[in-house]
């Protein structure tokens, strides 16, 4: 029975080793998050809870808002008509006091201090439609950061739904190994206790009570159950630490999860059209690639309207004075009175640039990228369209293979039986019948692990096409 357990196990230790790399490393690959304070409780969350958690509380998503928030900003600096804008002056510094021998004067330290200051003030009126294309690429550039918080929270729920079907898959696993590690335990206590009254057994009832050599093989095997199982475990609850640190949670709180069963989350995908009409619209990266092209386009028309004068209202206002006052000063009104004066002034300032030879070459050089960004659009746009259909197979192999483990168990439930009542009978063989059970317990697996890809298919199918929180529902 060695060589059996040895054959039979080696293909399953493999692919529960891998589901064990796969629930620790969602875990481990996850940066720590800082939550609100330290305390030890414990959380019941279902997908949908841990999911509104994850959305509310995850570092990344939350790092998002200050992104809008800060786009928000720029477009409030493009609603510059009609706000003022101040400018404002202040020298001071020592002078001749006679400056009809200015140089004798300084030379001999007889000196008087200057001091100036000046505010001007500008409004704003009008600047030929530049104000307004300025708004409009401030607001694409909202609409970007939006999309790429949404493109992060999409990630972040895919993340929370895979680790959460992982540790669902774990804790199927655990109970299979659970299970059958009580059985082998029972078979084993079962053979020792026979030993007492082998004598007076019958020798039917001998031959059906397991031998040394078989118990000892039973010991081994369950030994290997038991390494699996505290695997699994250890995997596990890195695995709801890793929900943990995705749900923003603080240390030290315990997650449990409220649907601790796997199962499949529908079997019964839309067609091919319905993923690939819906990616073009609510996937983030598309209307990223949309925003960029409208910005593109906005570029291209705000430069050419740089030419174009700045129209506004400006004043100012202007003191100067001298201490002690300067001697031998020929000009005294405020206007032409370098050293005491007092100025102001109010009137309309029309503003502006005119460089053809290099207006031209920017509005050209824009162009081209807007082009060269129109080509890369539709480019961009296959490939979305070439990740949903590759996200759509993989979903549709998982059905199939969800439908292929549940025939195999369906089987391998009838070969049990019948190896059962052969062996009862006596005409079948009691390793047929243990071999028939160690199969049973592979395919049992193997069912669980094809829900949890089919699971994981479809969230990420679901993500590619743009339709995750639709798809964060229980």
């Amino acid at each position: 029975m060695i060589s059996i357990y040895s054959n039979r196990y080696r293909r399953w230790r493999y692919w529960l080793c891998g589901v064990f790399c796969l629930v620790g490393g969602v875990a481990l690959a996850q940066t720590p998050i800082d939550g609100p304070g330290h305390g030890a409780h414990t959380i019941r969350a279902t997908l949908s809870e841990a999911i509104r958690l994850a959305l509310q509380n995850n570092a990344k998503v939350r790092a998002g808002d200050h992104t809008v928030a800060a786009a928000e900003a720029q477009l409030r600096e493009a609603f510059a008509g009609g706000w003022p804008i101040f400018d404002y002056e202040y020298n001071t510094g020592p002078m001749p006091r006679d400056v009809s021998d200015a140089v004798q004067s300084f030379v001999q330290g007889h000196l008087s201090w200057h001091q100036r200051g000046k505010l001007a003030i500008g409004v704003p009126l009008y600047a030929f439609g530049k104000i307004k294309l300025a708004k409009a690429l401030a607001g694409q550039g909202i609409a970007a950061a939006g999309d790429q918080q949404g493109q992060e929270s999409a990630a972040v729920v895919t993340k929370v739904r895979q680790i959460y079907y992982g540790i669902q898959l774990a804790g199927e696993i655990g109970r299979l190994l659970t299970d059958a590690i009580q059985k082998v335990t029972t078979k084993i206590a079962e053979g020792e206790s026979d030993e007492v009254g082998a004598a007076e057994t019958a020798p039917e009832d001998a031959a059906a009570r397991p031998s040394p050599i078989d118990r000892l093989r039973l010991r081994t095997f369950r030994a290997e159950l038991q390494k699996r199982l505290a695997e699994t475990r250890m995997k596990q609850t890195l695995a709801r630490e890793g929900l943990r640190l995705q749900m923003g949670l603080p240390p030290g709180t315990m997650v449990a999860l409220a649907q601790t069963r796997l199962a499949p989350v529908h079997e019964r995908l839309p067609a091919l059209a319905v993923y690939q009409d819906a990616v073009l619209t609510h996937r983030p990266e598309a209307r990223l690639i949309e925003a960029g092209m409208e910005a593109k386009r906005l570029q291209v028309a705000l430069e050419r309207r740089k030419p174009l004068p700045d129209v506004g209202l400006g004043g100012f206002f202007e003191l100067g004075r001298t201490f002690p006052a300067v001697e031998n000063v020929t000009t005294t009104d405020d206007f032409t009175n370098p050293f005491r004066f007092t100025r102001a002034g109010l009137g309309v300032q029309v503003k502006g640039r005119f460089d053809p030879h290099g207006q031209s070459a920017r509005v050209e050089k824009l162009e081209q990228e807007y082009l060269k960004a129109n080509l890369e659009r539709g480019i961009a746009r296959e490939g979305l369209l070439l990740e949903v259909q590759e996200a759509y197979l993989k979903a549709k192999y998982g059905v199939e293979q969800l439908q292929r483990a549940r025939e195999t168990e369906k089987v391998v439930r009838q070969l049990v039986f019948l190896t059962r009542s052969n062996y009862e009978l006596g005409i079948g063989e009691k390793q047929e019948y243990a071999e028939s059970l160690q199969l049973l317990l592979l395919t049992r697996s193997q069912y669980y692990e094809a829900v949890f890809q089919y699971n994981v298919a479809v969230a990420e199918l679901e993500q590619k096409a743009g339709l995750v929180h639709a798809a964060s529902s229980d």
